[in-house]
């Protein structure tokens, strides 16, 4: 698959090289810096024009940041320049009213300045002036960072408005959203009804495959099949919809994609038979290739949705966290918590994080092109350690590139791990550098958890635990073992068909599987009873063994006394995993339950008696 992948840019690579300005105070947001030529419009939660300055741009990008570049909140901190007047230090600012006076004018956070929105798409020449000789720079190539003497009759902004490129640019960009918006009405669709018809038939072409894409997506459903390219196969029985039919069965399964595909087709859907069976060689739009891209723009879309949200709500908070996955990949995930208008809260999950992927660009991404391979080479084949500060870059990278305003962080949820927490390496640590108000609030799950599993040092309860997990794995080691007690849990009208595991990482499932143990421990033990009879010596010893262990008057007493405790932190535990939980019902829901150990120790021969 990954040999069939375009080669993409990084994200990395679309922000330019930042000039340091010594006498301009900028804002605190910044953005990466890039050295490529080229973009698309895979950036659409990017609207700062600044990242497209002397770009070549396709069509959707253009209408993007002509009709919804970014704008600086209402509480945005805008930035000002230092002049000197008769010896003295004084400050101009950017200000909201220069905006309202001047719709054509945005400020590009990446390059630190403003730019005229026209000229920088529209014109197509880098001269001005009265004869066409002088380089056109501030405003248009180049971001206005100094604020003096920017309104009235003489002012800059006046001026640049009352300019003839200025005014065609306004008109250029006036004829392109017209066209861009009624297709029908752009002159080569006019003069060429055909090229307007293949538009629409490729739109509707589009429209059955981004469908199942979506239900898939929804549905957490993978695509891939053993055949994933080329034209789809029907079977051969053309008048036959039945799945069963003979011929059907002839053919490969081409994975969930192309077969929900057909799956349409055999539920009526005769324009997309005509379409996969008649399309051109070179545009089938059931690739690979597009499968990936169809992917990436929902992907963008959903992110889009994510990002208005929260800057529409102007305060989030972040929760990450890093685990090594199945294929042996580092993995970050990264969470963005905000509040509406109406005090809902949501969690919106933004992304997974290839830590070393990301690691490795952010290390090989060398201003100067002068350096050598050897001295590449040579940083490549360094250990590529994880280190809380790392892992705290990565994600401060992560929130740059979704231009997200890093003072605006004002919470950060990790786990209790030292990577995450050191004081002086933390992952943490290093994020608040970049968010100076984002205040750290640990899993208080996590230390629940730890909290109840220091009863474990206790000779007794250490144990009972073992015997527990020893017992559990014996049923499911075999499956005859396992029907045996499926039978007997069956007869006793049990809610449970077989034993919960003692999870590690899963902490409710810890306290689910005792508390069933101790709920089903008749059905155990007389299980057990039937297999210490059976002619297998090594099921028979083993079952006696532990009918011993279970009929001990400690590990009776000792289960008793964890079902019992863990029921009452059961509920907190579930609780402190919710969404809309809040501070003052966290805190309420740990009082309420260290209280209750309380009376149960104070009164142990009531409670246990």
């Amino acid at each position: 698959m990954d040999s069939m992948k375009r080669k993409q840019p990084s994200l990395l690579n679309y922000f330019p090289n930042k000039k340091n300005v010594s006498q301009t105070a900028i804002p605190q947001l910044n953005v990466d810096d890039n050295k490529q030529n080229n973009i698309t419009s895979d950036l659409v939660f990017d609207n700062d024009i600044g990242n497209f300055i002397g770009k070549k741009l396709d069509d959707h990008t253009k209408c993007r940041l002509l009709e919804n570049p970014w704008k600086p909140l209402k509480n945005f901190e805008y930035p000002f320049s230092i002049h000197k007047k008769k010896g003295k230090e004084e400050k101009r600012f950017l200000r909201n009213n220069h905006f309202d006076q001047y719709p054509w004018l945005i400020y590009s956070v990446s390059k630190s300045g403003c730019f005229c929105k026209y000229c920088t798409l529209f014109l197509t020449h880098n001269k001005g002036g009265k004869q066409n000789t002088e380089e056109l720079k501030k405003l248009v190539t180049l971001p206005l960072s100094q604020y003096s003497k920017l309104l009235g009759k003489d002012g800059y902004l006046e001026k640049h408005n009352q300019n003839h490129y200025h005014q065609d640019a306004i008109l250029k960009s006036s004829d392109f959203l017209k066209t861009y918006n009624s297709p029908n009405k752009q002159v080569n669709n006019i003069l060429n009804s055909e090229r307007l018809r293949q538009v629409q038939e490729n739109r509707n072409r589009l429209k059955p495959i981004i469908e199942t894409i979506i239900f898939l997506g929804r549905q957490n459903i993978p695509f891939r099949g053993h055949r994933d390219s080329g034209q789809i196969i029907f079977h051969d029985n053309e008048n036959s919809k039945n799945l069963t039919d003979p011929t059907y069965s002839i053919v490969k399964n081409e994975g969930n994609f192309r077969e929900l595909l057909k799956y349409r087709v055999m539920s009526g859907d005769t324009k997309l038979k005509n379409d996969l069976l008649n399309f051109n060689s070179k545009a089938s739009y059931i690739s690979p290739i597009i499968q990936e891209d169809l992917i990436k723009c929902c992907k963008e879309e959903i992110l889009s949705f994510i990002l208005d949200e929260v800057n529409t709500n102007q305060f989030y908070s972040i929760i990450f966290d890093e685990t090594t996955d199945v294929s042996h990949i580092s993995q970050m995930s990264l969470t963005l918590r905000y509040i509406d208008k109406k005090n809902n809260i949501y969690e919106r999950f933004v992304g997974f994080i290839n830590c070393h992927d990301t690691f490795n660009k952010n290390q090989t991404a060398i201003p100067n092109n002068d350096l050598s391979d050897t001295l590449i080479d040579d940083h490549l084949s360094k250990e590529p350690k994880l280190t809380g500060n790392v892992l705290g870059n990565i994600v401060v990278s992560e929130l740059k590139e979704m231009s997200l305003n890093l003072k605006n962080c004002i919470g950060i949820g990790t786990d209790g791990c030292s990577v995450m927490t050191s004081v002086l390496r933390g992952a943490v640590q290093e994020v608040q550098k970049s968010c100076p108000n984002a205040i750290y609030s640990p899993c208080t799950n996590h230390a629940l958890n730890l909290s109840i599993s220091k009863s474990s040092k206790v000779q007794i309860v250490r144990n009972t635990m073992g015997i527990l997990q020893e017992t559990i794995s014996f049923f499911h080691l075999s499956s005859k073992r396992n029907f045996i007690l499926k039978n007997n849990l069956k007869s006793s009208k049990s809610s449970k068909t077989s034993l919960t595991s003692l999870c590690v990482t899963r902490w409710v499932e810890r306290h689910t599987s005792i508390i069933d143990f101790e709920t089903n421990m008749s059905e155990i033990i007389e299980s057990l009873t039937h297999i210490s009879q059976w002619t297998d010596q090594v099921s028979s010893s083993k079952a006696n063994s532990l009918l011993l262990s279970l009929c001990n008057c400690e590990f009776i007493i000792t289960l008793y006394i964890l079902s019992n405790i863990l029921s009452i932190t059961l509920p907190a535990s579930k609780m402190l995993q919710g969404v809309n939980l809040d501070v003052s019902a966290a805190s309420s829901c740990i009082t309420s339950i260290v209280q209750n150990l309380e009376d149960k120790r104070l009164n142990a021969e009531e409670y246990f008696s």
